[in-house]
């Protein structure tokens, strides 16, 4: 996937991946945004969509550094 890129570009097609309709789409970018940002969320709760906490991993994403990079 992605996030063994880590860098700006594949984030930023990630975060924007996060809005997809497709469950499966949004599971596997949220676990992918996670380990790049060495961040935890309900993946769950990416999966089923719910509008907070996509947000929430949107804010954890803009307000973290990529990890790997330095």
């Amino acid at each position: 996937g992605l996030a063994m890129f880590r860098n700006q570009k594949a984030s930023d097609a990630l975060v924007k991946a996060l809005d997809d309709p497709d469950k499966l789409v949004r599971h596997h970018t949220g676990m992918s945004l996670c380990t790049m940002y060495g961040v935890q969320v309900d993946i769950a709760k990416i999966y089923r969509g719910e509008p907070e906490a996509i947000a929430a991993l949107k804010a954890l994403v803009a307000a973290g550094t990529i990890q790997g990079l330095g």
